[in-house]
């Protein structure tokens, strides 16, 4: 069997487009894959095609061969555009040669170590203005069957990304925001806190500690990513655990984070950080320093089903990040549609990823473009 077309795939969403790719072969097999890259869309599609070109005539079932052939030989390596170009291709290469094999992903990665896979809805439905709404949201959330959920206490209090070191007045408020969630959740739901990585480490360790009585799950990205010894600074003086990771794409980089002891949940992203083949050892990495994953994925259904392959077979997994805020066509956009039940997600037994995409809704929700400014 030979690869013979990459075609990539820009559906639009919002303010930026899914960005997915299949894989085609002389078997009549198509893998597909996603990685999804927010500011640099357009950037992203023209690197898969360009990274995609040396798979052209390759027997795709050479995976770690092929995963070093697009990562090793160029002397530019690592970045997101280009890991998540890769994390793209990667992710179709696995489809195809699980669904030649007949099986799900998930039976290549290792099979199953668990019966489902807990979700936490990213957001609660939009934006909101008051701690009174959010109860309202978060209440909304619950009865959908989400057992755990993710807040940005910040963007809600000051309406924007908050300074480095906020003043006590917005401290307070985004405080109120959280308990205002917990009281409406209950304490049999989890609270994730979302810090975007925008304060000062001595900042994001007093408004740990002030968290702490409302026993949030974990706190996302206390601090700017760059600076590993800050973040394991706020790890080791706060009494919250502590996630971070989306913004590391190989394991050489999550390689210094676990040295560190900088975090107790990896949120490396399947769609970024080179698809299932790096993926895995990131996690096996994680697992031998007693952390846990929750893999990041506010993107499309493709990711997001991907995840479900990779959350099924790792021992390590804690709970996978899911966007609530998506367009009511989400699930149309691949068949059979990924669906939850009670906040999870069951593995699926089909080959391969075991969806498609449905070429009707990928042409009445096409991206443009755009070629000019």
């Amino acid at each position: 069997m030979k690869i013979t077309e990459v075609r990539t795939i820009l559906v639009s969403k919002g303010s930026f487009p899914w960005v997915m790719v299949e894989l085609r072969t002389d078997a009549g097999l198509t893998g597909l894959g996603e990685g999804t890259l927010e500011s640099r869309p357009e950037t992203l599609a023209a690197a898969i095609r360009e990274t995609g070109r040396a798979l052209i005539g390759q027997d795709p079932a050479d995976i770690e061969r092929l995963f070093r052939q697009l990562y090793h030989p160029p002397f530019w390596r690592g970045g997101p555009v280009l890991m998540s170009a890769i994390a793209a291709l990667d992710q179709a290469l696995w489809d195809i040669n699980a669904q030649a094999l007949g099986v799900p992903v998930w039976r290549l990665l290792g099979g199953r170590t668990r019966e489902r896979v807990r979700a936490y809805a990213t957001g609660v439905g939009g934006p909101v203005r008051s701690p009174e709404e959010l109860a309202e949201r978060v209440r909304e959330t619950v009865a959908r069957g989400f057992t755990a959920f993710k807040i940005d206490p910040w963007l809600m209090a000051g309406g924007g990304a908050p300074p480095p070191w906020p003043d006590a007045a917005l401290h307070r408020k985004a405080v109120a925001f959280v308990q205002a969630a917990r009281e409406a959740a209950g304490w049999d739901i989890d609270i994730l806190i979302e810090y975007h990585g925008w304060f000062a480490p001595a900042k994001a360790i007093e408004i740990a500690h002030d968290l702490a009585p409302l026993r949030p799950l974990f706190l996302e990205e206390p601090v700017p990513p760059e600076n590993l010894a800050a973040l394991a600074q706020v790890t080791q003086a706060t009494p919250v655990p502590i996630a971070t990771g989306e913004r590391l794409h190989t394991k050489f980089a999550v390689r210094e984070l676990l040295e560190r002891q900088a975090a107790a949940v990896l949120q490396s992203d399947l769609s970024h950080a080179g698809g299932f083949t790096e993926m895995r050892k990131i996690a096996a990495m994680a697992e031998a320093s007693y952390v846990m994953m929750a893999p990041h994925n506010p993107y499309g259904p493709v990711a997001t089903m991907a995840n479900i392959h990779f959350d099924t077979a790792i021992p390590n997994f804690l709970i996978q990040e899911v966007l609530r805020t998506d367009p009511p066509w989400r699930e149309e956009l691949v068949e059979p549609p990924v669906l939850m039940q009670d906040g999870y997600f069951i593995p699926p037994e089909r080959p391969g990823l075991g969806i498609r995409l449905n070429e009707r809704v990928v042409r009445e929700h096409a991206w443009v473009e755009r070629t000019t400014d």
